[in-house]
């Protein structure tokens, strides 16, 4: 449809004539217009609904494995056979209790789905996949903000990071803060800003030219 389309505009062009050759870039100009409004929107458009859908599917399957009632605490509560008992118990310890780690999960999740819809409403149409470094490499791009926000975490439920969010302090807190008991990092404002700060780094970073 589109070439044949093509084809017709350009099939009378004399390259000798000006005017011959402004009324074909007319064309031109005119046909990328349809192809974008046509073409381009709603694939970009299905593309932004399905990365939304798959983000709050995951969202959900976050919680559901470290929440606070959750798979993992199920099983650290229910398993009785030595290792698979503890390992469960020692890992919701750390990623429930210790670091209240689902917010910066959540925070990861948004922050990517955000970058990718941005990313998405710059492509034009010389670049209508330019959104592919998220659309197409999402798992990579999440593991690797994972991985920025824990370390993180870490660093501030251990005492060696602290730092300003719009004028809160953030930093290490307890359980029980008379009796300084169970130090973690539980703040879920917190967490989730890191999340979102992860995801828009290694957005970047995904998006700097090699």
């Amino acid at each position: 449809m589109w070439q044949d389309r093509l084809a017709s505009d350009l099939a009378n062009v004399d390259v000798a004539r000006p005017e011959s050759v402004t009324s074909a870039l007319q064309a031109i100009e005119l046909l990328k217009t349809d192809f974008v409004a046509l073409v381009i929107r709603p694939k970009k458009y299905r593309q932004l609904l399905w990365l939304w859908v798959y983000t709050i599917v995951v969202v959900v399957v976050t919680y559901s494995l470290i929440g606070d009632e959750s798979i993992l605490s199920w099983c650290a509560r229910n398993a009785h056979l030595g290792l698979i008992s503890s390992l469960c118990n020692d890992t919701q310890g750390h990623l429930v209790r210790y670091i209240a780690f689902r917010y910066a999960a959540f925070g990861v999740l948004i922050g990517a789905a955000l970058f990718g819809s941005l990313s998405s409403a710059r492509a034009g149409f010389a670049d209508p996949d330019a959104a592919g470094g998220m659309l197409t490499r999402p798992i990579l791009r999440v593991v690797l903000s994972l991985a920025i926000a824990y370390v993180a975490a870490m660093l501030v439920a251990s005492g060696k990071l602290s730092f300003n969010i719009l004028g809160p302090d953030v930093s290490q807190d307890w359980l029980v803060p008379e009796t300084k008991k169970d130090p973690g990092f539980r703040n879920a404002a917190a967490l989730f800003g890191i999340g979102i700060s992860a995801a828009i780094a290694a957005g970047h970073l995904f998006e700097s030219p090699r």
